[in-house]
């Protein structure tokens, strides 16, 4: 793994060159104005006052704070420091490791949106989605409002990491599901109470749901505020779906199909009338909407977690009309891959009081009673 400690100042070149040289702009822009700099990142707004210390990138706002005495080499300093976070993403993505110093500077830096939409991310992270709605990257204050929350778009995976039980464990020496060979965890930790459900968000990429100073209470918060912007998505998905199947339902039938359905009941009548005891079906057609209707409905079907190293990925299957099944919102990483039952993993955090087996409705029920959505 590469030593975020000795990043030097060609990644930041090389970010330039995949951002297409936004970040060497506005560092040019840094030097003219001969001060070191600070990196602050905002929350994602429409309008965003100016002033001469505050530059844009695309949609992702920098606060600049004027230090004195000027400094070039800081400068330099604090773009190796974001490049470092840049890495340490990567390591984290490509790995499901991160130095622990880079995890508390803040891995959640809104350029990263910028670094995951490049195409040379997607080749490398082998992005497996088979459908990509247009998300925005959720860096948030700690305490989203529900307009916030209700005005965000969503997709459908879920990131967790460790919790701080796991991650002492781990430091210290623990044996909670280590592997014996190398102290590192288990791919196949399979024990939902080691972990911390995150920020949902497109790209997954983790945001942390806990804040830094470790406020329990002030997370569940979030994670039921993020939990009901989910759970909102997933009913809009619904709604969509049980209206197109409506939509279906009552066109009429081509012509071809109503030939067909007129030879295929007189054959049935002429079954009847040879006397051979045969009771015929009833209408055909209903029977074959009513299957279609249960089974190809278009809404996602939550099959478990995908388990990689200290990452778990919520995992959606969709199937469609044509009887075929994708994946939606997936993200193939190569190595050895878990289920795990989701009814229970939110049974752990006191999202549901009850999980029952194998049904996408249940836990949406269940969820949904809970949060009052």
């Amino acid at each position: 793994m590469v030593d975020l400690r000795e990043v030097s100042f060609t990644t930041v070149a090389k970010t330039c060159e995949v951002l297409g040289g936004e970040l060497e702009e506005l560092l040019e822009k840094l030097v003219d104005i001969k001060t070191s700099v600070a990196l602050v990142p905002r929350a994602m707004k429409p309008h965003v006052e100016k002033s001469d210390f505050k530059y844009q990138v695309r949609d992702y706002h920098y606060e600049v704070e004027p230090t004195a005495p000027p400094n070039k080499y800081e400068v330099k300093r604090k773009f190796d420091h974001m490049a470092e976070i840049i890495e340490a993403t990567v390591e984290y993505r490509m790995h499901g490791t991160v130095h622990e110093d880079q995890w508390n500077a803040g891995v959640h830096f809104p350029v990263l949106k910028m670094v995951a939409e490049s195409k040379m991310t997607r080749e490398v992270f082998s992005i497996k989605s088979v459908e990509i709605e247009p998300s925005i990257f959720l860096y948030a204050p700690a305490q989203p409002t529900a307009e916030e929350v209700g005005n965000t778009s969503i997709d459908f995976g879920v990131v967790l990491k460790p919790s701080g039980e796991l991650q002492k464990s781990i430091k210290t020496g623990g044996r909670v599901d280590k592997n014996r060979n190398n102290g590192v965890v288990e791919a196949n930790t399979a024990n939902p109470t080691y972990y911390e459900l995150l920020r949902q968000n497109p790209i997954f990429v983790p945001v942390e749901t806990m804040p830094i100073d470790g406020d329990y209470a002030d997370g569940k918060l979030q994670l039921v505020k993020w939990s009901k912007a989910i759970i909102g998505k997933l009913r809009s998905m619904k709604d969509s779906a049980v209206e197109e199947r409506a939509s279906k339902m009552t066109e009429k039938p081509t012509e071809e199909e109503a030939e067909k359905m007129t030879r295929k009941a007189a054959e049935e009548g002429d079954e009847k009338a040879s006397g051979n005891g045969s009771t015929p079906t009833e209408n055909p057609t209903q029977d074959d909407t009513q299957e279609s209707k249960s089974y190809s409905s278009g809404l996602p079907v939550c099959v478990g977690i995908l388990i990689q190293a200290e990452r778990w990925e919520v995992m959606f299957l969709k199937m469609h009309d044509d009887g075929k099944w994708t994946l939606v919102s997936g993200v193939d990483i190569g190595g050895t891959l878990q289920f795990v039952d989701f009814c229970k993993l939110l049974k752990c955090l006191d999202l549901i009081y009850e999980s029952r087996e194998g049904a996408f409705f249940d836990f949406y029920m269940a969820l949904g009673q809970i949060l009052a959505v």
